[in-house]
């Protein structure tokens, strides 16, 4: 307990007997307005120094302060009718003014009702608690007290167990007992990695702070959720963290997201019978709603949320969502954006990902967007994330994949168990840069539905394929760099720390590195073929490195200013506050480092004096709790003293030092804004050059696959003919191999008059294996991938729909035979003739009867309605001799059976049906 020394603070008693009025005429008239429900004056004792007597309510244990400050607060209560065990939405604004003054007092309105208050607790802690609660009433509030934060009343009975924390009742105040529960400071990024997270819940960071006076204070200082996250430590390198805003109107659906980590800003018009498709493709971590859907539990859209990986949910205030305003802040943040145009606008790059120039949003995007952007200022309390010009996705510049085709062609995860390892993405996944595995991620969910957009992509895959010796150089250089769209990001936040000016530098020099390598290959080739972008690979490669600003002038002022090897070593044994840059770096650093260096050879020589008196157990310190010290053994103190005035000279010479590392923590301060500022003027540049290296890794990534895996460059055109010869399927063969068995390769053939494949063959004969790796062909070719094949030629597709496998869905009180008849509804009413469709086991969810006529029902709209390419394996025997019998030309009927070519490779052929052959 701190004593209380200053006795002239502490009012007389004939000076109390005024508060003692006021305070009882203030009470009368709380009293009639029903505001407090107990209160007497408050009396504090002249003669002790320690202790003050009051009412309950605003009792207060003082441990720490002045007794003006304590006297301040006693004459000013806060109180309201409040219980301790559930806060009540009251107005925490205090009365304005003193109530010192009677005169003020007289003034106040009888007839009008006080605000109704907060009733103080006795503890400065609980009181903050409980309004921050209310302030924040959608977070779990940590409270930062001492050296641990802690969880009070309602959220430590909620989340204690879910952290692993031990659930204890504690007294705060007399009688005042709560739920508490808390962890050590030390221990805060291991909690908040579960409450975003694993438990997905927003969070409240309450820290506490020294004021210039010496008192601590609290307040919030970061608002944490699942879709604002921008530390590394709490991120998947390798994914996007979307915040995606949904705004309804009646069956329209306006969609915004944003990566706040990277700062990619999307926009989309839906409706609800496609939000599937895109939450599928999306696969956001947190969701906004307008508040109106938080009661209407019935509304598609919940069901939707919890099929697709069950994101956080936050509702969002109806007024939020205003197209007025949004356009208003969208053309104020333009400015920003002008000097930035879009990729697609600059003259020498290609569309190697789909972008509109001049987007058009609609009212219902925008209004989605106003809600997006305010819900991320109010979370990122003053600071403003650094976010790119917004791109309008449009579904029909992409191959369109809905939810359960993704599903059945684990194109992001595996089926049985959910992991990215047993995926498609998990065996293509070749890359070498965090950005370039996100990258990847989001072109596998949208591929490319333009010819001449993918040959781009194909043409820089092959530049790479041919130059196996320069392919390594670069993926070398790749795994050099850094994730610098992510360090930008926090620097853009002031998270950021030196260590991502580091990371920003790493890249560009990567980036300069490879860049002067292929431009040195590239000068090798003749003029013509470079400049020429259509006819040959060099063209296409040529102008990506156009993009590609290394931004040397900055990269030499980060060197220049960073001391690398200090940053790098920071937690080590010796490390301390400053050092960061470079004391050359300007000359007023240089000569206050060198003024240090002075002070620090005078330390050694006064600790050599002293030693030489007092032997090697004397130490020098410098502590908060004791200052300035000479700390020795018992019998050499007074040795010490007879000797010379250590102590004051040593102290004269501590706080010199402190001085003067003070000023280099400053100027160091100094140099990393300056360095920062730098930067951020120019982000909008860095950005698109992180863009374009992506892009880079990811197509020489697919190079690199295809030489480790005998890919072979796909033939794309606008036909509706596939033809794939030696096909394989890149997941299976992947998986057999680490077992060591080969995968059996085979063929599809299918043209205008042959769009549908039905095959029949004998279980595990490899049907459903065969009808996906011809999906997943299709894929591979339209993101600009080789494909596992000896020759591919693929007509593009619009979309692809895959109705694979039995699965139901209990929670939606869905069967297995419900499940399928949704799935292939969906198909026939949304494929195009330029969609691929594979479809197995059609009708075996039902009787034999009803599975064959739905079977055949199915193949009729197929053919005569749809005309798309179909693939449709079946048991159904008879469905072949139903179908042969009618009118269905297009329709080709094969079985899966096993053959060996000459040199013994093992092929899985589709032979020509015949109903009497023996299977």
């Amino acid at each position: 307990m701190k004593r209380l020394t200053p006795c002239r603070l502490l009012p007389s008693r004939r000076e109390m007997f005024p508060r003692v009025r006021l305070a009882a005429s203030l009470y009368g008239h709380a009293k009639q307005c029903g505001v407090y429900t107990h209160i007497r004056p408050t009396v504090l004792r002249a003669g002790s120094r320690r202790s003050f007597i009051s009412s309950p309510p605003c009792s207060k244990k003082v441990t720490k302060g002045q007794a003006d400050h304590v006297l301040a607060r006693q004459a000013n209560p806060q109180v309201s009718t409040a219980t301790s065990e559930t806060p009540q939405n009251t107005n925490t604004e205090s009365i304005k003014g003193s109530i010192d003054s009677k005169d003020e007092l007289l003034q106040i309105d009888s007839n009008s009702p006080l605000p109704l208050l907060r009733a103080p607790t006795g503890s400065v802690v609980l009181d903050a608690v409980r309004e921050y609660t209310e302030k924040y009433p959608t977070c779990v509030l940590l409270m930062q007290v001492g050296d641990f934060y802690e969880l009070y009343e309602q959220h430590a009975a909620n989340f204690a167990s879910q952290l692993d924390l031990k659930l204890t009742k504690k007294e705060i105040t007399t009688g005042t007992i709560v739920h508490f529960a808390g962890f050590p400071s030390r221990s805060l990024d291991r909690y908040l990695e579960i409450l975003v997270n694993r438990v997905k819940a927003n969070v409240a960071l309450c820290e506490q702070y020294t004021t210039v006076s010496g008192h601590i204070k609290r307040k919030i200082t970061r608002i944490i959720t699942p879709g604002t996250l921008v530390e590394e430590q709490f991120l998947d390198a390798h994914e996007y963290n979307y915040l995606l805003a949904i705004d309804i109107e009646n069956q329209s659906t306006g969609l915004a997201w944003i990566d706040m980590s990277v700062g990619d800003f999307n926009m989309q018009s839906s409706d609800l019978l496609q939000l599937e498709d895109d939450l599928a493709r999306i696969r956001p971590r947190e969701v906004l709603l307008p508040a109106w859907l938080e009661n209407q539990a019935d509304h598609p859209i919940h069901q939707l949320l919890q099929k697709n990986n069950r994101p956080a949910v936050t509702f969002r205030p109806n007024e939020m969502y205003n197209a007025v305003s949004g356009r208003q802040n969208l053309s104020a943040m333009t400015e920003k954006w002008s000097d930035a145009p879009s990729l697609t606008t600059q003259p020498n790059f290609m569309d190697l990902e789909p972008e509109l120039e001049s987007p058009t949003f609609s009212d219902i995007e925008v209004a989605a967007a106003q809600a997006l952007i305010d819900y991320v200022d109010s979370t990122q309390l003053g600071c403003h994330p650094m976010l790119q010009k917004p791109i309008k996705f449009d579904p029909q510049e992409v191959l369109r994949i809905d939810s359960s085709t993704m599903t059945s062609l684990e194109i992001l995860s595996s089926i049985r168990e959910g992991k990215k390892a047993d995926s498609l993405l998990g065996v293509i996944d070749c890359t070498s840069t965090s950005a370039g595995s996100r990258l990847l991620n989001r072109w596998l969910v949208s591929p490319l539905n333009k010819v001449i957009s993918v040959n781009k992509r194909l043409d820089i895959v092959e530049y790479f394929y041919n130059r196996n010796g320069l392919l390594d150089d670069i993926r070398l250089a790749l795994k050099s760099s850094n994730d610098a769209q992510r360090a930008l990001q926090r620097l853009s936040l002031r998270k950021g720390q030196h260590s991502d000016l580091l990371e920003l530098k790493w890249t560009f020099q990567a980036m300069k590195t490879i860049k002067e390598q292929i431009l040195q290959d590239l000068q090798n080739e003749t003029v013509d073929s470079v400049r020429s972008e259509t006819d040959n690979p060099y063209g296409a490669m040529s102008a990506l490195l156009g993009t590609l600003n290394t931004h040397d002038h900055l990269v030499d002022t980060i060197i220049k200013a960073i001391d690398e090897n200090y940053v790098l070593s920071r937690n080590s044994k010796d490390y301390r506050e400053y050092g960061y840059v470079n004391m050359s770096y300007n000359k007023k650093l240089s000569s206050t480092h060198k003024k240090l260096m002075g002070l620090e050879r005078e330390k050694a020589e006064l600790y050599d004096r002293v030693r030489a008196i007092c032997g090697s157990s004397v130490t020098l310190m410098s502590s908060a709790a004791f200052k300035h010290v000479v700390e020795v053994g018992n019998r050499h103190a007074q040795k010490l003293k007879d000797a010379f005035k250590a102590t004051l000279e040593w102290t004269k010479l501590s706080v010199d030092i402190e001085n003067t590392a003070a000023s280099i923590i400053e100027l160091e301060a100094q140099v990393y804004e300056q360095l920062c500022g730098m930067v951020l003027e120019q982000s909008n540049g860095i950005i698109r050059s992180c863009r374009a290296f992506a892009q880079l890794d990811v197509l020489s990534s697919f190079a690199r696959l295809a030489i480790d895996n005998n890919f072979v460059r796909p033939s794309v055109n606008n036909g509706n003919a596939v033809q794939i010869v030696g096909g394989r399927h890149p997941v299976v063969e992947t998986g057999l191999y680490h077992r060591g068995r080969q995968f059996i390769k085979n063929d599809c053939n299918i043209h205008d008059n042959q769009s549908i494949w039905l095959l029949t063959g004998p279980n595990m004969g490899g049907k459903s294996t065969f009808l996906r790796q011809v999906a997943v062909t299709f894929l591979l070719a339209q993101i600009g991938s080789y494909v596992p094949a000896k020759r591919a030629d693929i007509g593009i597709a619009d979309r692809i729909f895959s109705r694979v496998g039995a699965s139901d869905n209990v929670a939606q009180n869905q069967s297995t035979f419900m499940v399928e008849m949704m799935e292939t509804a969906n198909i026939l009413k949304n494929a195009t003739s330029k969609s691929f469709v594979i479809m197995d086991e059609v009708g075996r969810g039902t009787a034999t009867d009803d599975g064959l006529s739905l079977a055949y029902s199915i193949l009729h709209y197929l053919h005569e309605n749809i005309q798309c390419r179909t693939l449709f394996a079946t048991h159904y025997h008879d469905l072949t001799d139903m179908l042969q019998q009618g009118n269905f030309s297009r329709i080709s009927y094969y079985k899966t059976t096993i053959e060996e070519d000459a040199v013994s490779d093992r092929l899985l052929k589709c032979l020509p049906y015949s109903p009497y052959s023996n299977e």
